[in-house]
Protein backbone atom coordinates (compact mmCIF):
# COMPACT_ATOMS: atom_id res chain seq x y z
CA UNK A 1 0.00 0.00 0.00
CA UNK A 2 2.91 2.25 0.49
CA UNK A 3 4.54 1.64 -2.54
CA UNK A 4 1.57 2.34 -4.55
CA UNK A 5 0.60 5.68 -2.65
CA UNK A 6 4.37 6.56 -3.42
CA UNK A 7 4.02 5.97 -6.97
CA UNK A 8 0.41 7.35 -7.60
CA UNK A 9 1.98 10.52 -5.33
CA UNK A 10 4.66 11.09 -7.50
CA UNK A 11 2.93 10.61 -10.97
CA UNK A 12 0.30 13.17 -9.76
CA UNK A 13 2.97 15.50 -8.05
CA UNK A 14 4.96 15.12 -11.63
CA UNK A 15 1.51 16.11 -13.51
CA UNK A 16 0.82 18.88 -11.13
CA UNK A 17 4.39 20.42 -11.25
CA UNK A 18 4.63 20.62 -14.97
CA UNK A 19 0.96 21.93 -15.12
CA UNK A 20 1.71 24.48 -12.83
CA UNK A 21 5.08 25.50 -14.41
CA UNK A 22 3.09 26.14 -17.82
CA UNK A 23 5.61 22.66 -19.58
CA UNK A 24 4.00 19.86 -21.61
CA UNK A 25 3.99 16.20 -19.69
CA UNK A 26 7.17 14.19 -20.86
CA UNK A 27 5.20 11.10 -22.59
CA UNK A 28 7.68 8.49 -23.66
CA UNK A 29 5.65 5.66 -24.31
CA UNK A 30 2.70 7.13 -25.84
CA UNK A 31 1.36 10.29 -27.24
CA UNK A 32 -1.50 12.41 -26.09
CA UNK A 33 0.07 13.60 -22.29
CA UNK A 34 -0.01 16.69 -24.12
CA UNK A 35 -3.43 16.62 -25.46
CA UNK A 36 -4.84 15.47 -22.05
CA UNK A 37 -2.70 18.18 -19.96
CA UNK A 38 -3.98 20.88 -22.44
CA UNK A 39 -7.62 19.78 -22.25
CA UNK A 40 -10.36 21.62 -20.32
CA UNK A 41 -10.43 18.76 -18.14
CA UNK A 42 -7.61 19.11 -16.79
CA UNK A 43 -8.67 21.40 -14.10
CA UNK A 44 -11.54 21.51 -11.83
CA UNK A 45 -12.29 25.03 -10.35
CA UNK A 46 -9.15 26.52 -11.93
CA UNK A 47 -7.07 23.89 -10.00
CA UNK A 48 -5.19 21.43 -11.39
CA UNK A 49 -6.93 18.28 -11.37
CA UNK A 50 -3.27 16.60 -10.65
CA UNK A 51 -3.62 19.00 -7.29
CA UNK A 52 -6.27 16.84 -5.93
CA UNK A 53 -5.15 13.54 -7.11
CA UNK A 54 -1.92 14.20 -5.19
CA UNK A 55 -3.84 15.33 -2.33
CA UNK A 56 -5.69 11.91 -2.20
CA UNK A 57 -2.42 10.02 -2.77
CA UNK A 58 -0.52 11.69 0.43
CA UNK A 59 -3.61 11.24 2.71
CA UNK A 60 -3.42 7.99 1.56
CA UNK A 61 0.45 7.36 2.09
CA UNK A 62 -0.03 8.87 5.35
CA UNK A 63 -2.77 6.49 6.35
CA UNK A 64 -0.49 3.63 5.07
CA UNK A 65 2.30 4.22 7.17
CA UNK A 66 0.20 4.84 10.48
CA UNK A 67 -1.24 1.49 9.89
CA UNK A 68 2.13 0.05 9.27
CA UNK A 69 3.79 1.98 12.00
CA UNK A 70 0.86 0.98 15.18
CA UNK A 71 -2.12 -1.11 13.33
CA UNK A 72 -4.28 1.33 13.92
CA UNK A 73 -7.30 -0.11 12.21
CA UNK A 74 -8.54 3.60 11.70
CA UNK A 75 -5.91 4.34 9.46
CA UNK A 76 -6.45 1.23 7.14
CA UNK A 77 -10.22 2.49 7.05
CA UNK A 78 -9.11 5.95 6.10
CA UNK A 79 -6.86 4.20 3.27
CA UNK A 80 -9.86 1.87 2.16
CA UNK A 81 -12.59 4.87 1.49
CA UNK A 82 -9.61 7.69 -0.28
CA UNK A 83 -9.30 4.79 -2.84
CA UNK A 84 -13.45 4.14 -2.84
CA UNK A 85 -13.86 7.54 -3.24
CA UNK A 86 -11.09 8.01 -5.92
CA UNK A 87 -13.01 5.08 -8.11
CA UNK A 88 -15.63 6.99 -9.94
CA UNK A 89 -13.40 10.05 -10.18
CA UNK A 90 -11.04 7.68 -12.24
CA UNK A 91 -14.09 6.28 -13.87
CA UNK A 92 -14.83 9.15 -14.97
CA UNK A 93 -11.53 10.84 -15.69
CA UNK A 94 -10.79 7.91 -18.27
CA UNK A 95 -14.31 8.22 -19.53
CA UNK A 96 -13.12 11.50 -20.38
CA UNK A 97 -9.79 11.18 -21.78
CA UNK A 98 -11.22 8.13 -24.35
CA UNK A 99 -14.19 9.48 -25.41
CA UNK A 100 -14.55 13.08 -25.00
CA UNK A 101 -10.69 14.41 -25.18
CA UNK A 102 -9.85 10.97 -27.29
CA UNK A 103 -6.11 11.00 -25.72
CA UNK A 104 -4.40 8.89 -23.54
CA UNK A 105 -1.96 10.29 -20.54
CA UNK A 106 0.13 7.01 -19.90
CA UNK A 107 0.71 9.42 -16.23
CA UNK A 108 -2.73 9.08 -15.78
CA UNK A 109 -2.89 5.24 -16.51
CA UNK A 110 -0.19 5.11 -14.02
CA UNK A 111 -2.10 6.83 -11.61
CA UNK A 112 -5.23 5.27 -11.64
CA UNK A 113 -3.09 1.84 -11.73
CA UNK A 114 -1.94 2.24 -8.45
CA UNK A 115 -4.62 3.96 -6.88
CA UNK A 116 -6.82 0.98 -7.77
CA UNK A 117 -4.03 -1.49 -6.68
CA UNK A 118 -3.49 0.44 -3.15
CA UNK A 119 -6.93 0.02 -2.44
CA UNK A 120 -6.80 -3.16 -3.39
CA UNK A 121 -4.69 -3.97 -0.73
CA UNK A 122 -6.16 -1.69 1.67
CA UNK A 123 -9.83 -4.00 0.89
CA UNK A 124 -7.99 -7.21 0.98
CA UNK A 125 -5.79 -6.21 4.36
CA UNK A 126 -9.30 -4.17 5.87
CA UNK A 127 -11.18 -7.73 5.35
CA UNK A 128 -8.79 -10.04 7.13
CA UNK A 129 -8.27 -7.72 9.66
CA UNK A 130 -12.39 -7.68 10.53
Amino acid sequence: MILFAILATGSAGYLAWVHLAGQEPVCAILTGCETVANSEWSTFLGIPVALFGMAGSLVTLGAAVLWWRRADERALLVAYLVGLASLPILAWLTWLELFVIHAVCIWCVAYAVMVIAGWVVAAVTLRRVR
